[in-house]
């Protein structure tokens, strides 16, 4: 299969609007051997495949294996990740994200907590924003505002808190999820280095037969 490699870089970069210098600074290569890998002078590593994937995608986990199975396929590869590859790129991708998460719940639980406290100190007892001048004492006039707008401070606080207890509840829905999935990963993991032991174990069984 004649290699493709350098042209379906090239393209996916136009694609991107990313020039060769800025490509080069994200992915930590140089421009030079970039341009040369482009222009099919050298057959890269599997390493600058992943840099220069990476730099592409811009973090978004979906682009970048996207990306890199395209650039594999132009070499020639058709599986290009094996199932320990790909559960372990995940795995550490998921790490971040479940502390992120954390982070999040951590934040909507004090803003909530804080929110609670408001709402506390509001008023109970409803009142008619129009009441006329004279049913209310001038000397009162304004604790009289002040009450009308810690009332309606008070139904936005209950719909705050509505929002962050919601907020709450899906974080800790997608960090269930998370973690379910973090623990089918290990098995793969654990699996496949068994599976990989075992066959290296095999082929040195038929070297000492020899």
């Amino acid at each position: 299969m004649k290699n493709d490699l350098g042209t379906t870089l090239k393209n996916i970069r136009k694609s991107k609007k990313i020039t060769q210098i800025a490509l080069a600074k994200k992915a930590g290569v140089s421009r030079t051997y970039l341009s040369d890998v482009e222009n099919n002078r050298y057959n890269p590593s599997i390493s600058f495949i992943k840099s220069v994937s990476n730099g592409l995608a811009n973090g978004d986990m979906s682009v970048y294996k996207e990306i890199y199975n395209s650039l594999m396929s132009a070499l020639g590869y058709v599986d290009i990740q094996t199932p320990l590859e790909k559960a372990a790129f995940e795995y550490v991708n998921m790490i971040p994200l479940i502390g992120t998460c954390v982070t999040s719940i951590q934040s909507a639980q004090l803003h909530l907590l804080r929110l609670q406290k408001e709402i506390i100190n509001a008023p109970d007892r409803k009142v008619e924003k129009n009441v006329q001048e004279k049913e209310k004492p001038s000397t009162n006039k304004l604790k009289f505002i002040q009450a009308v707008d810690m009332i309606n401070n008070k139904e936005s606080l209950s719909e705050l808190i509505s929002s962050f207890e919601n907020r709450i509840i899906e974080d800790k829905k997608f960090i269930s999820n998370l973690l379910t999935r973090k623990i089918e990963l290990e098995k793969i993991i654990s699996e496949e280095i068994q599976r990989k032991s075992n066959e290296v174990n095999e082929s040195l069984k038929e070297i000492d037969f020899i």
